[in-house]
């Protein structure tokens, strides 16, 4: 194993300390050829909070974030990303794809080769992983970005970065969004953000059946996208560029046949049947945005209803 006098802090938050997939993630870590000088594993709050709280609690110079099903094959990850991320210049580093395992299941996989678990994230071209569509990388590449507001979804499942960085950032984990949201305002503070993409992969558990992921996508949705719309920073849809793109993508997904052609292009790519996943996934994912969006609305309707009655009793 390597040693180094930079101090890498872990950063995983779980919803339990016996969360089998956690202890999966540690046993990969314990194989990494560089070990860390910390793991924290927090378990208060909900997921970002929690992250929020890692990052305030952690002593490394350098930061690096997991999920809980997240696994880690490649035993030089956490080496080639500090190798990487400690460059002058540089904000942060992640790998280029997430792992594609023949033996996965068959909708894991389709995740893997799209380079995303969200299809309009991908069709936006905002992926933090590069898709089966790419070309995957021989050597690390540096890559800027300098539109906040097009950002990639970038500061999970792998990502390292200086802690000297983010900590000002971080000063109340009930408002810190996500990690997306604090790399938009890194970006704004800094004018740029510049990362190392680097030749490796690791795996995510996006999804092994269909109406679970569905369900979780409309959990996560609902309460990151409207519930807490007030706290965000980072949109998935952001400008009238993005819209136009969001309403072709929902257009394509509705009619299905245009997302079949996507489908049968990467199979062409690489054949997996897995692909076949890709119009029914787009398809439900358009019709649970949209009824979330009229939800939301419909809510701030009636809300401004309830509001405006009594005032207007009391008027008369």
């Amino acid at each position: 194993m390597t040693s180094t006098s930079l101090k890498l802090s872990v950063l995983i938050p779980s919803r339990s300390l016996h969360d089998p997939n956690l202890r999966r993630l540690l046993a990969n870590l314990k194989r990494q050829t560089l070990q860390p000088s910390e793991i924290i594993i927090e378990t208060q709050g909900n997921s970002e909070e929690a992250k929020a709280l890692a990052i305030q609690r952690a002593q490394g110079e350098f930061l690096i974030f997991f999920c809980t099903d997240n696994e880690l094959l490649d035993a030089r990850y956490l080496e080639t990303a500090l190798a990487l991320g400690q460059q002058p210049g540089i904000d942060g580093a992640y790998s280029e794809r997430y792992t594609y395992l023949p033996s996965d299941t068959s909708l894991n996989r389709y995740f893997a080769l799209l380079g995303d678990n969200e299809p309009l994230c991908w069709w936006l071209g905002r992926s933090d992983r590069q898709s089966a569509f790419g070309q995957s990388l021989d050597v690390p590449r540096k890559v800027t970005f300098t539109d906040a507001t097009r950002l990639p979804s970038l500061g999970d499942n792998g990502f390292l970065c200086r802690a000297s960085l983010v900590k000002p950032f971080v000063t109340n984990p009930a408002t810190f969004g996500s990690c997306m949201d604090l790399w938009q305002t890194i970006c704004d503070a800094k004018g740029q953000v510049t990362c190392y993409v680097f030749p490796s992969a690791i795996w995510h558990r996006t999804a092994t059946a269909f109406w679970p992921f569905i369900r979780r996508r409309c959990h996560y949705v609902r309460s990151l996208y409207f519930d807490r719309r007030h706290t965000r920073r980072w949109h998935l849809v952001s400008g009238w560029h993005d819209g136009l793109k969001a309403a072709g993508y929902a257009l394509a997904s509705l009619l299905v046949v245009p997302q079949v052609f996507v489908a049968l292009a990467g199979y062409y790519r690489l054949r997996d049947r897995a692909w076949g996943w890709h119009p029914l996934v787009c398809h439900t994912l358009t019709w649970v945005y949209l009824w979330l969006w009229a939800r939301h609305h419909l809510k701030r309707v009636l809300s401004s209803v309830r509001i405006s009655v009594p005032m207007t009793w009391r008027g008369a």
